[in-house]
């Protein structure tokens, strides 16, 4: 067998993007807010760009945004804003630091207090979570066990159980028999609001049980909700959006929406020879292609704006619940678009309207109930809606079941299954009929 080099040929295709392009692109998938910075950015970089604002009030309210410390004057918005708060994790461990730990304890409580999620629960095995840090059981437990010491109580629940019964256990003021009640035999019987059955099995009166019940109902479920969080988040709508004898009229937010133009004073410059002029020249042609790069976004937006509400007529009426099925790709046959290019212009891009400001992609969220089981040109946000306003005026004393909300949704033309239903009404922060259930 004889080996050696050889040498062929072959013709290969491929897509590349030019800068310009790129550059396109780039500006489309920018915020208003973004795009503004950016503009602002490449006035400063080349000397033949300028930006026109509409009004001065425009101008002095961009120029605010980068201000910084004293010196921003009465348009400083960025100095009036409040700061940014501590997340949970942030206070958790905050707490543990003076809580005097060991170092290896210290190590797995902080490991611990990573793994909660949003609500303040712990739910992976503490085994494998133990496999993951490296760490003997027994010391996790014993982490565990400082974890739920901290504040808020009910933090580093496994359950819900759990968690009302570290609520109920640091509360001095707890009704007798409450952690009786919590027990893991008796919850089953909490859970299905049986109080009579309750009654009977722990040998209180009646009494005693209704206030345990009216105790039970005033925990908080999710003790992680109770801090405030991650940061808040301020949005500019990059436009306004009205429907006008049923004419659709879009106006851009004046204070995101500079005017470029070039100066014509480097002209006379551009004419000589040498290194200048194929500055100048260079400089000249970055201008065009940014202006010609911005005003295709200005257009592509526009024509996306004006396709997502000509697909949504129901908003105007009814707001986000008046919301049809639809995606990025109704959207993009409407408009001979490709997808990716309709997902860079929803992105980011917030609408004033007379229902509130909204981010576009809001209206790409009504999926349809067919692909979940349900029914019907509903979406689920409609069908939340309902769950919302149904669970609101019920009788509170008999509060609907998930099977009987189904039963309520059907009448009113909604198909949805019972695990359909269930699984909205959790997404929607909303307890089971049997914790919602008002003791009299």
């Amino acid at each position: 067998m004889i080996t050696g080099l050889s040498q062929t040929t072959a013709i290969q295709m491929k897509t590349t993007l030019t800068p310009e392009l790129q550059q396109s692109v780039h500006i489309l998938q920018l915020t208003g807010t973004d795009l503004l910075s950016y503009l602002q950015e490449q006035a400063l970089e080349n000397p033949l760009l300028e930006l026109e604002w509409s009004s001065p009030s425009a101008r002095r309210s961009a120029g605010s945004r980068h201000a910084i410390g004293p010196g921003g004057g009465e348009d400083d918005r960025l100095g009036r804003l409040p700061a940014r708060g501590e997340t949970l994790e942030q206070a958790l461990l905050s707490q543990l630091r003076i809580a005097g730990l060991p170092a290896d304890l210290y190590r797995a409580a902080a490991f611990l207090v990573g793994s909660l999620d949003g609500a303040g629960y712990l739910l992976h095995p503490l085994g494998e979570l133990a496999g993951c840090l490296g760490a003997d059981l027994r010391q996790l437990e014993d982490a565990l066990r400082e974890v739920q010491r901290l504040e808020p109580a009910g933090i580093g629940a496994r359950d819900l159980r759990e968690c009302l019964l570290l609520q109920a256990g640091r509360d001095p003021q707890a009704p007798l028999g409450t952690a009786d009640a919590l027990s893991e035999a008796c919850f089953p019987l909490v859970a299905r609001g049986r109080w009579e059955a309750l009654a009977r099995r722990l040998g209180l009166p009646p009494e005693a049980v209704r206030e345990i019940a009216r105790y039970i109902r005033g925990l908080q479920p999710r003790p992680g909700s109770l801090h405030p969080g991650e940061r808040t988040h301020y949005v500019v709508p990059d436009a306004e959006v009205r429907l006008e004898r049923g004419e659709l009229l879009i106006r851009w937010n004046a204070e995101l929406t500079p005017r470029l133009t070039v100066q014509d004073g480097y002209e006379r410059l551009g004419r000589t020879d040498g290194e200048a002029a194929a500055y100048l020249k260079s400089k000249r042609r970055g201008a065009d292609w940014l202006m010609r790069a911005v005003e295709q976004r200005y257009r592509t937006l526009k024509r996306v704006i004006a396709a997502i509400f000509e697909e949504q007529p129901g908003f105007w009426g009814q707001g986000l619940r008046g919301l049809r099925p639809m995606n990025l790709r109704t959207i993009a046959d409407k408009l001979g678009l490709h997808e990716s290019t309709v997902s860079r212009a929803v992105n980011g891009k917030y609408v004033r309207t007379c229902h509130g400001t909204f981010e576009l992609k809001a209206f790409f969220a009504a999926v349809p109930l067919a692909e979940s089981g349900g029914g019907g040109g509903a979406s689920s946000l409609e069908v939340k809606s309902v769950i919302a306003e149904l669970v609101a005026g019920e009788n509170k004393g008999r509060p609907y079941s998930d099977e009987k909300l189904a039963q309520e949704l059907s009448k009113r033309g909604l198909q949805v299954a019972r695990r359909t239903v269930a699984k909205y009404r959790e997404e929607l922060h909303i307890l089971s009929s049997s914790l919602r259930k008002r003791v009299l």
